[in-house]
């Protein structure tokens, strides 16, 4: 799969245009042990617009990672000490989100395997006799490292995007800038409100950059079984709902599959590995929504209240609409009204409530 996206991705002509932009900065850690790979790899960096450190051994790189973790790391695969493997294993346990390029001068199948295994967004094979791979490979590891750091697209990363997919002209996105600035819009939202590029097809050229499975959803798709073993507080909070399960892997349709604090949160809350994939963010809300949408129907008072005392955040958010849905207003004893922002105030209320619901044990409760 991976030969396949990078057969779709950037020309080398449309590559070394996006090199010489300012917004394609960010930081790369080249290591290895021979000292003119160092230099040359740091010297045609530089000129494009990186910042570059550099390290002689692999201990040396992990050390520098741990003083500033760079956005991607170029290191060889066989030095003396910890090796490439080992630096690479290093920094996707520490820091995941960064991209690691593995350079090597031998045609070693097992460890370019192992090293892809590992996370390694590809293998360069030295001696580099032309400089455009190293900087093709970075360019493209800069975007993904970006996407995967943020959670999400910030402007300046989407037109790299942008221009690595080819998805507009510059006049379009030229227009889109502009309309943006105009109406107080993302760089997203005023290319959709232009008609230049959709919503969904960004989504989808995301999905396609990342190496993520894109899926247009459908029930028949969804194992009844799965779905009734996922929790329904997690498919509402992060939009996401589970499409299989291979061994301890869960493959999970996400909204949103870039964020790596929700899959840490979902991989801790499940003990499973989470391996997302893209999906339209309807079409995920509308199958949650009919899968789960009577959820705390049949809890019984004591039972919602219980659970409010265990969540937080959004999870409360969502007994509390239920808990009220199921009562009453019997009397207020106490409320106050707190303006918070512009649009925005925090009501506290203390009050008694009675059920307007029978619970699940048949028996009223007030």
């Amino acid at each position: 799969m991976k030969d396949q996206v990078r057969a779709r991705g950037l020309s080398n002509e449309r590559m070394l245009n996006l090199e010489t932009e300012k917004t394609q900065s960010g930081a790369v850690l080249v290591v290895d042990d021979d000292e003119v790979i160092r230099t040359t790899c740091e010297r045609v960096l530089k000129r494009s617009g990186y910042a570059v450190v550099t390290a002689s051994s692999g201990e040396a790189g992990l050390a520098a990672m741990e003083q500033k973790a760079a956005e991607v790391v170029l290191t060889d695969i066989r030095m003396p000490g910890i090796s490439g493997i080992e630096v690479l294993r290093g920094v996707k346990q520490k820091w995941p989100w960064t991209e690691v390029l593995v350079m090597t001068a031998f045609a070693d199948q097992d460890l370019a395997a192992e090293s892809l295994k590992l996370g390694a967004s590809e293998i360069l094979i030295k001696p580099f006799n032309q400089t455009e791979p190293i900087l093709s490979a970075v360019a493209k590891a800069m975007i993904r490292a970006k996407i995967r750091r943020q959670g999400y697209l910030d402007d300046s990363t989407l037109e790299l995007l942008i221009h690595a997919r080819e998805l507009c002209s510059e006049a379009d996105l030229a227009k889109a800038r502009a309309h943006a600035r105009t109406h107080n819009l993302s760089l997203r939202k005023a290319l959709g409100a232009l008609g230049i590029v959709s919503e969904e097809d960004l989504d989808y050229a995301v999905a396609q950059f990342m190496e993520i499975p894109y899926v247009r959803l459908q029930e028949k798709m969804l194992d009844p079984i799965l779905l009734s073993t996922f929790p329904a507080l997690l498919a509402r909070k992060y939009l996401c709902l589970p499409l299989w399960k291979e061994g301890d892997t869960l493959h999970l349709l996400m909204k949103d599959p870039f964020a790596p604090e929700a899959i840490g949160v979902m991989e801790k809350a499940l003990h499973l590995k989470v391996k997302p994939a893209q999906g339209v963010e309807s079409e995920i809300a509308e199958l949650i929504e009919k899968a789960y949408g009577g959820e705390f129907s049949g809890l019984a008072l004591e039972e919602l209240g219980s659970q409010l005392l265990k969540s937080s955040g959004p999870e409360s958010d969502l007994i509390l609409a239920a808990l009220f849905g199921q009562t009453r207003l019997a009397q207020v004893q106490e409320a106050s009204l707190l303006k918070k922002g512009d649009d925005l105030y925090e009501l506290k209320l203390s009050a008694l409530l009675k059920t307007t619901a029978k619970p699940r044990d048949g028996k009223s409760h007030g």
